[in-house]
């Protein structure tokens, strides 16, 4: 008996390597609809070697003749729930669907279905990434929206998903987003908390369209201007650092502040929000911005004046993210000055003026270089070590486009520094790891000629310092 039981299960193991579903397509349903009128479906795994094989419409009969409506009535061990995940993961949804229906009418039960379901979920996402997404969609809008949240394996998996199904995932965004204003509520793991500081950590491929829809139903559609422009600026832009891409602040500049502030909103109305709003975090989110951060380092200078006196280094903090003209040149020059006895301070004010510059233009960085360059003569060494490391951790913009038209300075800068008799050993390291690092950057460099500039310099830093 234990024999025929193997040999009939092993028949049935083997049917799917005959290729017969070209000469008979309805072959795989038939067998499995005979074989079950009179046998139960799970008796030799009939169920499991049979079902995967058929089409959505056929797997449907036999669901049906099965009497198996909802997937709560599989049984999570059986080998036909785990060829049904593998193989036809749309119907596996199309039974989560069913359950949710049945047991809608009870919320305690309804709230709580997907939370010890982690792991269907995981081999889910992948398989039916849009049809789970507006599984969950659907699923959050008739919860109550202090319940609604975004699914942990929606967030553990969200940079995949937005780039392959970018709609839904939006949808279902700024669907628990418009709940309260300002932040929104993630599962972590098997229970929902809320996160106020979230980054969406979008695709290289989420076009400017998604970019600009995003931000706009935050803004607009979920209200979060009212209050919370800070949080829509944190969720949104991306992390500027030293890694950062051209290409990637290009496709900001365009989508951010060429569409969404410029056209959209209109800039003098964002700019107003943002004064009503802003603070000093928001001046480091808008970094590059030097439209925006101007009127509003001006404007928070000016309630901090309002308060009590202004430090210094305090005044330093909020100039620096004004665009630089000759006036503001000279009024860093002038502070510099006031505390020109402190080393520490010095340290920190090169930097300072070199970072407003870079938010300028090229102009101004060359003219903050060859000042730089010129009080770095008789500098200490700390000061002239500080400055190389700003350097070390600039943008791409800097080291791309504007370090080959800045050479000798820079090259200066780095002579005095290595010459300098305080230098220590970490030196030389620190300098060539920066030349190793403008070799990798300037690899797929598209302008040859500056491509050929950054190279050799990095360069003759390897070979004359090593």
């Amino acid at each position: 008996m234990n024999f025929v039981f193997s040999l009939k299960r092993q028949i049935l193991r083997t049917l799917h390597r005959i290729d017969v579903s070209k000469k008979a397509p309805g072959f795989f349903y038939n067998l499995a609809k005979r074989l079950t009128e009179q046998i139960n479906p799970s008796e030799y795994n009939i169920d499991a070697y049979l079902l995967p094989f058929c089409n959505q419409e056929q797997i449907q009969n036999l669901l049906s003749q099965w009497s198996i409506e909802r997937f709560e009535q599989l049984n999570p061990t059986s080998a036909f729930y785990s060829k049904l995940l593998a193989y036809q993961s749309s119907i596996a949804i199309q039974l989560m669907q069913a359950d949710l229906n049945k047991i809608k009418t009870n919320y305690s039960k309804f709230v709580t279905y997907f939370l010890n379901k982690q792991s269907v979920l995981k081999s889910l996402v992948k398989k039916q990434p849009k049809q789970l997404v507006r599984l969950f969609t659907e699923y959050m809008k008739q919860l109550e929206k202090q319940n609604q949240y975004i699914p942990y394996v929606i967030e553990e998996n969200r940079t995949y998903l937005f780039e392959k199904v970018p709609n839904e995932m939006i949808e279902l965004f700024l669907n628990v987003a418009s709940n309260q204003a300002g932040s929104i509520k993630f599962e972590h793991y098997s229970f929902p908390s809320r996160y106020h500081h979230f980054k969406f950590s979008f695709p290289h491929t989420f076009t400017i369209e998604n970019h600009v829809r995003v931000f706009m139903g935050l803004y607009d559609t979920c209200k979060w201007s009212t209050n919370s422009l800070s949080n829509i600026l944190d969720c949104t832009l991306i992390e500027k650092n030293e890694d950062t891409s051209l290409s990637s602040l290009k496709k900001e500049r365009q989508w951010f502040y060429d569409t969404v502030v410029c056209q959209r909103i209109g800039k003098d109305i964002f700019i107003k929000k943002l004064l009503e709003q802003g603070d000093n975090s928001t001046l480091k989110r808008l970094n590059g911005y030097t439209d925006l951060t101007t009127p509003l380092a001006a404007h928070l200078l000016t309630i901090a004046e309002r308060k009590g006196i202004v430090t210094v280094k305090d005044r330093l903090s909020y100039l620096q993210y004004q665009t630089m003209t000759n006036e503001l040149f000279d009024q860093f020059l002038s502070l510099f000055k006031q505390v020109s006895s402190d080393v520490n301070q010095r340290a920190d004010n090169y930097p300072i003026l070199f970072e407003c510059a870079l938010r300028t233009n090229e102009e101004n960085v060359q003219k903050a270089l060859q000042w730089i360059e010129k009080r770095f003569t008789n500098e200490q060494y700390m000061v002239l070590e500080r400055f190389i490391s700003t350097l070390e951790s600039s943008s791409t913009k800097f080291n791309l486009k504007i370090l080959p038209k800045n050479l000798d300075s820079i090259k200066n800068i780095f002579n005095l520094t290595l010459n300098h008799l305080q230098r220590t050993t970490s030196t030389t390291n620190n300098i060539a790891n920066y030349a190793i690092l403008l070799l990798k950057r300037s690899e797929y460099h598209l302008n040859k000629n500056e491509k050929n500039l950054i190279q050799q310099f990095a360069v003759e830093l390897l070979t004359q310092y090593e």
